[in-house]
């Protein structure tokens, strides 16, 4: 089944080029989700207090254009045929009936006592499932005679973190961004794999090299575990 929000664009949404940042899209697709467990049931609290969480392990997202202040967005969110360990999830957006961008996201559902995840199978907490196919993504690839920038290190700090006191996922994409050439550029295309969560007070390294065109990131934890592999696509905004 569907759930649809809508979100106008405003001026904390955007960045310096006065378009939609990437976090905000993250935060219209995901608020739209949470919208659809508020009103249909079971909430994301109810099932906290029954002992189990989502967390994500992949999101994607593709733009077609770049999303200008005071848009209206029209924010689709639906659950997709699942198996195994692995709950999927779809969001369109449009404006004025245009699609102008399009997200998947991976999550797992998780025991929060033993943190071990659960089987769509054994869950009674998915919503009916669209007939959607989305293309997967590219894998992240880094070559093996690739070479890293040298690491920038970021503290993750108070204006990273939710309530659990992990980075939130929203946030990893302006951390990334920071260390691009953003000026009259917009993230065209997005995607992150969550691998070991970053807690309140860790220390990333952040590392960044460019492949085909294509800025790949890997980012490490203070003890050296892989923290998220990331990659962005830029494309240069018009001046029409």
């Amino acid at each position: 089944m569907k759930w649809t929000e809508e979100y106008m664009t405003d001026s904390h949404d955007l960045d310096f080029n006065s378009v939609a940042r990437t976090s905000a899209l993250m935060h219209y697709v995901q608020e739209s989700a949470n919208a659809q467990h508020r009103n249909v049931g079971p909430t994301l609290e109810q099932i906290r207090e029954d002992g189990f969480a989502f967390l994500v392990s992949r999101f994607s997202i593709s733009v077609k254009r770049p999303i200008l202040p005071y848009e209206r967005l029209s924010v689709s969110t639906f659950t997709t045929e699942s198996r195994g360990y692995s709950f999927n999830r779809i969001a369109l957006i449009h404006i004025d009936g245009e699609e102008v961008a399009e997200a998947h996201s991976v999550w797992a559902m998780v025991d929060l006592e033993n943190r071990r995840p659960q089987r769509v199978s054994d869950s009674a907490w998915f919503f009916e499932p669209e007939a959607y196919t989305l293309p997967q993504p590219p894998r992240i690839v880094f070559p093996k005679d690739g070479v890293f920038d040298e690491p920038v290190l970021h503290r993750v700090s108070y204006g990273d973190c939710d309530l659990n006191m992990h980075m939130n996922n929203t946030k990893y994409v302006d951390m990334l961004c920071d260390l691009l050439p953003m000026e009259n550029q917009f993230v065209s295309a997005f995607q992150i794999h969550f691998l070991n969560e970053a807690r309140h007070g860790d220390t990333l390294s952040l590392l960044h090299m460019q492949v085909d065109g294509k800025d790949v990131f890997r980012t490490l934890c203070s003890d050296g575990k892989v923290n998220v592999e990331a990659a962005i696509s830029l494309s240069p905004i018009s001046s029409k």
